[in-house]
């Protein structure tokens, strides 16, 4: 994942929590157990996600940082913790993990939208630079004119 600053919430662990959560249970559900919250698969992800949200730092004990998360959580009134593992998103916390989920959705259409007009852009910059390979600024200068472009007379060579 690239590194691109993004904010959605005060805490990054639980944007991060949020992420995994609606991993598991997609859009409308709100039971997860520990088990699936905590797999291998959702810290890599987690720890992908930190990197990309500019966390301050990577955390040495990540696990025990999203079960602080979770508790956090829990006294926010996003879940409720029915013991023996099992989870469930209160109403509210359906809502709010819905709300960031879509928030990240759009950040990442945008995020690719962004690279592809970059990358049009380098290509762009390439194929000029090829047609104006030899030419004088004046030919340049000339050239651009002729598809509305107006260069100032401190372009140099």
């Amino acid at each position: 994942m690239s590194r691109t600053s993004m904010k959605l919430r005060t805490s990054n662990l639980e944007t991060v929590a949020f992420i995994l959560i609606y991993q598991i249970t997609g859009h409308a559900g709100k039971l997860f157990t520990r088990i699936q919250f905590m797999s291998s698969q959702n810290m890599k992800m987690a720890n992908d996600w930190l990197v990309k949200l500019n966390h301050k730092k990577e955390p040495e004990h990540l696990e025990e940082s999203l079960q602080g998360t979770l508790q956090n959580l829990r006294d926010k009134g996003f879940i409720i913790f029915h013991g023996a593992g099992n989870y469930e998103l209160t109403r509210t916390g359906v809502n709010e993990n819905i709300h960031i989920n879509y928030e990240i959705n759009f950040w990442n259409i945008n995020e690719q939208i962004e690279k592809i007009k970059s990358k049009d852009k380098e290509e762009i910059i390439d194929k000029a630079a090829e047609l104006f390979k030899g030419m004088s600024t004046e030919q340049i200068r000339s050239a651009l004119n002729m598809i509305g472009l107006q260069i100032p007379n401190t372009l140099n060579k």
